[in-house]
């Protein structure tokens, strides 16, 4: 949500078409309201929010995905009969989780 500093005139853009002056006085009128502003905010911080939790559970996801793909690859590759160091260098696991994936 944008706030404009209602008591300069100059600082408003200038709009033409009917739609965008009705928006603009809502959007002043908005301004004038200290706790219409403050519920604005306050929604504006809550979907910020929901976006940073969706954007990181996406990542987590990613990143739990790549992690299993390693494994399956690990188990594929050992299956095939090659030795755990050749197997930690491709995917990038350690001999330890190697060990425990392929138990």
């Amino acid at each position: 949500m944008i706030f404009f500093d209602i008591d300069n005139k100059n600082n408003l853009p200038v709009v033409e078409s009917q739609e965008m002056k009705e928006a603009l006085n809502m959007l002043i009128d908005m301004n004038k309201d200290r706790a219409l502003r403050a519920e604005a905010f306050s929604r504006e911080i809550f979907a910020l929010d929901q976006n940073s939790q969706l954007y990181e559970a996406e990542q987590k996801g990613k990143a739990e995905g790549i992690q299993e793909n390693k494994k399956e690859i690990a188990k594929k590759l050992f299956e095939s009969g090659q030795i755990k160091e050749f197997i930690s260098a491709i995917t990038g696991l350690s001999l330890d989780e190697l060990d425990n994936i392929l138990k």
